[in-house]
């Protein structure tokens, strides 16, 4: 199945991707009865150095700050490599960098560079509907936090992941609002009437 974001311009559901992480899991992790005799899984996949680092490369500074987030996100992006390849065939354990850009993104739910900077996006929500409502929804939290004047200043800003929504950083810190608290966007999708607070990425 193909997935929204910056490789592909369908949409992929949590459900859908939650099937293909359990099928990799398996692979990956089968019972010692699918096991060859030196006791290791069978089913052939790249260095992990190899994976890592295109991991890293994508989505790695989505999760600065988050180590354990980011080792969960890595093993179940190499969990859906496995289900991906195995899908298509594809047995040879070479790296496969289509598969694998799949992957991250059915691991974390999308990735989107904004401003130069990687996030990981709402579940399912392509890269224009995210860029645009987060513009949109700066523009009202910086009017909220008493800084109308930071309108103009989105494209030099830059998101970072939150618990409930995105901070933004601005230079080597967080924008903060007249309050001091940071300024934080909650990005949902506007054509979803029943309210996006558990799609936002943890």
């Amino acid at each position: 199945m193909k997935i929204a974001g910056v490789f592909t311009d369908e949409t992929f559901t949590p459900g859908s991707t939650s099937g293909l992480l359990l099928a990799g899991e398996r692979l990956l992790n089968p019972g010692k009865d699918a096991k060859g005799q030196d006791g290791k899984p069978k089913f052939p996949m790249p260095k992990d150095e190899e994976i890592r680092l295109k991991f890293n490369s994508m989505a790695g500074e989505a999760f600065a700050g988050n180590p354990e987030a980011m080792q969960i996100t890595y093993q179940a992006t190499r969990a859906a490599y496995a289900a991906l390849t195995a899908q298509q065939g594809d047995f040879s354990g070479a790296l496969n960098d289509k598969m694998l850009k799949e992957a991250i993104q059915r691991a974390t739910g999308g990735v989107a560079d904004v401003n130069g900077g990687v996030v990981i996006k709402p579940w399912g929500m392509d890269d224009s509907t995210f860029k645009s409502v987060a513009k949109t929804e700066f523009g009202r939290a910086v009017e909220r936090a008493g800084m109308p004047q930071m309108k103009d200043q989105w494209s030099r800003m830059r998101l970072q992941n939150t618990k409930g929504g995105y901070l933004v950083k601005s230079g080597t810190g967080y924008l903060l609002g007249k309050d001091g608290n940071p300024v934080l966007l909650r990005v949902t999708d506007p054509n979803d009437a029943s309210g996006l607070a558990d799609r936002i990425p943890k």
